[in-house]
């Protein structure tokens, strides 16, 4: 019994063999030797095979209804005795069955899918990463995820059940096991995965100790992946919070490690957002596999085609940037840049399906001449509500965009994540950084501000490991709701635009109810970018340079700088005949119209046909790929 249910059934075959020889040449010696009736006639192997009818089946002692009283006994001694070896033997049987279910359930089996995205790891970024690759493999057939987590199967099933009932045409596969250990990499088909993405196993906001902790795991797991199978091309997405681990880890492999610095890019869009109303609409489509999204594009050039005229032979799709045949990769590049074989276009589309040259070149339309009227920098004053890893950044983000003169303000949500806000800033900055000693869930400390004076109030989520993500949500709701009713008590040309930072896709709605028109999801926002470099690498330098402030970058800019008159009526290919007089790319189109309703995108349009048409008025917005804001 103590080697396990193989020799136990050995042991009660033997047994029931050894019962059976025992009582059929009894029987057979009864029925021999001594006067006795049978009713079912005599005979030796007769007698033992009648007695392994009595041993399997106790209804087979009928057939001694009529023999002698010491044959009716030996009968009833086998019925017994085989009554008490098949319970034993159907227990053993359920008990190995159940064994085995629960094994099953504790997620150790072997993993024989294919072609298949591994995660290793377990946070809160899981949820909406399968939801972008459900919506990514929606043309795929038989797409399967598989998640391998130091966490239980059940726990990992129940919860994907209960916050992701629908996964569509894509398999959901999880297994139990330490993600750094080659044992249990060995069973989730790392060989055969197509990518791999390796998650942190705390946020952001976590203690040093336990960033540095979950930084030393994800290393170790990127060294187990890059190390282990036969796959050397599958990308390795890696979540890192040190600058000193994502180097060592690149050096593992630097051809498929990607590491992502989420509070750097957090921050960086977060900035970028204050400065272009609906900028994050803007990057939420963009990044999700829902909507317009980029690829790389390769054509047999045309002789001496260049980049200007390019964007307009696109019957679905705006060029944004090229990829040289030796990799560089530039955003907004001259008109004038001629497109060299190997170059790769960066094309922003609604679909990979509708990318595609139109069949006869398209003639340009000729720009109206531009309106002579230009953005003056001033001076601004920000307000920046909450303390985490991002603030350092977001300082310094706002440091290359202001005017000499310029002030940020700081307020901590609570003092025992205050970071320090000395040293900030360096001396040759424009910019001057104070810190403000006030409570924000007090409205009476709030009204204090004068929030006239300022031009953003950003709401900084307060990343805590011993506060759940809806809490630290509902703490934004409230400094949120108490803000707009100190911003209805000013005149609207003269309230602040305010963005704030949410953790969970569930806050949307009631973020958005709350007014904000301006809001950065972080936990959906990295794993939609984390899902896209998965399923193509190379966008990995494009977005660094999207969201890099040197360079070009996406703003949402008045069409007055556009078009001399407003109203006026134009189809999306004049729009990017104007921008192209600014030595600009023109996205989209944002509407103020419709920019308070969620159903219409909040009045965001990427990627029109060329031939649509739009009644711009006063206070819409060209989505444009631009230098800079002017």
């Amino acid at each position: 019994m103590a080697k396990g249910t193989s020799s136990i059934f050995m042991a009660l075959t033997v047994v029931f063999g050894g019962l059976l020889l025992v009582l059929g040449v009894l029987r057979a010696v009864l029925i021999t030797l001594l006067p006795v009736d049978v009713e079912r006639g005599d005979g030796p192997l007769r007698q033992i095979f009648l007695t392994f009818l009595e041993l399997t089946d106790p209804g087979s002692m009928t057939q001694d209804i009529d023999s002698s009283p010491a044959v009716k006994v030996l009968t009833i001694l086998t019925g017994l005795t085989g009554v008490v070896l098949f319970s034993s033997l159907i227990a053993f049987i359920t008990t190995a069955v159940d064994s085995r279910l629960a094994e099953l359930r504790k997620g150790r089996s072997i993993v024989i899918e294919e072609d298949h995205t591994l995660i290793l790891g377990w946070s809160d970024r899981v949820i909406e990463i399968l939801y972008e690759l459900i919506l990514a493999n929606e043309s795929e057939d038989d797409p399967v995820v598989v998640i391998l987590a130091d966490r239980e199967k059940e726990e990992m099933d129940d919860e994907l059940a209960f916050r992701l009932p629908d996964t569509q045409n894509t398999k959901v596969v999880t297994r139990a096991g330490n993600p750094s250990s080659i044992a249990s990499l060995a069973t989730v088909g790392l060989a055969e995965a197509k990518a791999v993405i390796v998650l942190a196993n705390c946020n952001s906001g976590a203690a040093p100790s336990d960033k540095a902790a979950s930084d030393m795991s994800v290393v170790k797991t990127t060294l187990a992946v890059t190390t282990t199978g036969e796959n050397t091309d599958a990308p390795v997405v890696v979540e890192l919070f040190e600058e000193s681990q994502r180097n060592l880890a690149r050096s593992i492999d630097a051809e498929r490690v990607i590491c992502l610095d989420t509070d750097d890019i957090l921050a960086k869009v977060i900035v970028q957002t204050s400065r272009s109303s609906g900028l994050s609409v803007v990057y939420d489509e963009m990044l999700s596999f829902d909507g317009a999204e980029l690829y790389l594009f390769e054509e047999t050039w045309p002789a001496n085609e260049n980049f200007g005229t390019i964007a307009f032979q696109f019957e679905d799709g705006v060029p944004i940037g090229l990829v040289s045949p030796d990799g560089e990769v530039t955003i907004n590049p001259a008109l004038e840049t001629t497109l060299a074989p190997g170059t790769q276009l960066i094309v922003l589309a609604s679909d990979d399906s509708a990318l595609r040259l139109v069949d006869q070149r398209r003639t340009p339309p000729v720009p109206s001449p531009l309106p002579q009227r230009t953005i003056t920098a001033a001076p601004e004053r920000q307000l920046v509500i909450g303390s985490n890893p991002k603030v350092n950044t977001i300082v310094g983000e706002y440091a290359d965009y202001v005017s000499e003169g310029s002030e940020i303000d700081l307020v901590d949500r609570w003092p025992v994540n205050a970071h320090a806000s000395a040293g900030l800033v360096s001396s040759e900055s424009p910019m001057s950084v104070a810190k403000l000693d006030l409570d924000p869930f007090v409205t009476a400390e709030l009204e204090q501000l004068d929030l006239a004076r300022y031009a953003n109030v950003i709401i900084l989520s307060e990343d805590h490991d011993e506060r759940p993500e809806d809490w630290i949500d509902s703490e934004t709701l409230i400094i949120l709701l108490q803000l707009q009713r100190l911003l209805r008590q000013i005149d609207e040309s003269a309230r602040p635009k305010l963005i704030a930072e949410i953790l969970g896709s569930d806050s949307r709605d009631l973020v958005t109810r709350t007014g904000v028109k301006e809001f950065v999801i972080s936990n959906r926002m990295i794993s939609m970018l984390v899902a896209q470099i998965s399923e193509n690498r190379e966008l990995e330098h494009v977005y660094a340079n999207l969201f890099a402030e040197d360079g070009s970058e996406i703003y949402l800019k008045d069409a007055s700088l556009y078009f001399d008159e407003l109203p006026v009526s134009v189809t999306f290919a004049e729009m990017m005949a104007a921008a192209q007089l600014r030595e600009e790319i023109a996205l989209g189109v944002k509407l103020i119209a419709q920019e308070a309703n969620p159903d219409d995108n909040f009045g965001v349009k990427l990627v029109p046909l060329k031939t649509e048409r739009f009644d711009i008025v006063a206070g819409d917005s060209i989505v444009v790929v631009a230098e800079d804001e002017r």
